[in-house]
């Protein structure tokens, strides 16, 4: 394996590992939003 796709493989997991943990950041984000503000439904 070269230094250059051994590099490239690098940055290709350092970016998914980012999109995976800003994802799983919004999806935390946006429950903890819509679990906090009140509904209309309950009375």
């Amino acid at each position: 394996m070269s230094k250059k796709s051994s590099t490239f493989a690098a940055a290709l997991e350092k970016r998914v590992f980012v999109s995976l943990a800003q994802l799983v950041e919004q999806l935390t984000l946006n429950q903890w939003v819509e679990g906090s503000s009140p509904s209309g439904d309950t009375k």
